[in-house]
């Protein structure tokens, strides 16, 4: 559901958020729901700011419970760049909490309000900082890890880290329940960053080719990458092959046969031609074939 426009970025209500408003309401829980609201899109405004800052255009952002779905152009991001805007909402929250906390000594009276969106923004930081996908901590731990590690790898680690992180959070609501303590935040969060997390692995080969074409982006904002080599065997499929790509660097492919010989070579670009064309299965000895067929 669109709810407004921030210069060119739509600011969308997800399904989720949206079934908790009118519960909200029916409950008299108006003013938890406004103090959401004010927190979310401050949280998310930090991150449009930041990714329009890095050379990123945010096409629309997706408000959730507790966290963001962000739409930017090209959906692809240098490692550098998603640490710099997914760190941008845990800032801006404890940034608002810090402020909340600062005006309570000039405006006494709004005193309750005040220490009520402190805490709200405070949870909304600690909770975000959390090492999961899609949360903002699980996207810093991919950053962090994919200058060191493939970018698959590095978002393997962040998911699994989510499902380990929900099922604690689970475990924990079910440990409270059986003391008779109910506790719907945990089981809430919990099957939220599961569901979360599913998601994520689903879109993971989405994600490799979105790493290209941000190195592609890089290269054409005149920014320099290492050459990184690596040799395969013919047999070896694209898609393969594109779990291989390091990322921040620009990835070349020698393409050897049984007896280690030169068959040819792809580069991240090829590839890419490859696998929109032929489609990901293909085999890159058959691609590189194909490919110096339409070079000549």
């Amino acid at each position: 559901m669109h709810l407004f426009t921030i210069g060119n970025t739509k600011i969308k209500c997800g399904i989720v958020l949206l079934a908790v408003i009118p519960v909200a309401i029916i409950f008299g829980k108006s003013d938890i729901l406004f103090t959401a609201f004010i927190s979310l899109t401050l949280h998310e405004l930090s991150h449009t700011l930041i990714a329009g800052a890095v050379g990123y255009k945010v096409l629309s952002v997706e408000l959730q419970p507790f966290g963001f779905v962000a739409n930017l152009s090209g959906n692809s991001l240098l490692p550098e760049c998603e640490l710099a805007i997914a760190a941008g909402g845990p800032v801006c929250s404890l940034i608002s909490a810090t402020g909340a906390l600062a005006a309570v000594s000039a405006f006494p009276d709004f005193g309750p309000a005040l220490h009520f969106f402190a805490q709200f923004n405070l949870m909304l930081a600690v909770l975000n900082l959390l090492p999961a996908l899609p949360l903002d901590g699980g996207r810093m731990l991919r950053a962090l890890l994919s200058k060191r590690l493939r970018p698959r790898t590095a978002t393997l680690i962040g998911i699994w880290s989510g499902i380990v992180i929900s099922a604690l959070m689970v475990a924990a609501a079910i440990g409270l329940l059986i003391k008779n303590t109910v506790n719907i935040t945990l089981f809430i969060i919990g099957f939220f960053l599961l569901a979360a997390a599913v998601k994520e692995y689903r879109n993971i080969d989405g994600m490799q080719l979105s790493a290209l074409m941000a190195r592609s982006d890089s290269l054409r904002r005149g920014e320099r990458l290492k050459l990184c080599h690596t040799a395969m065997h013919f047999g070896v499929t694209a898609a393969e092959a594109l779990k291989t790509t390091h990322a921040g660097r620009f990835n070349v492919i020698l393409v050897v046969d049984d007896t280690m010989r030169k068959l040819g070579e792809l580069d991240e670009g090829k590839l890419i031609e490859g696998i929109a064309r032929y489609g990901s299965g293909i085999t890159i000895g058959r691609l590189v074939r194909l490919i110096d067929r339409l070079d000549n």
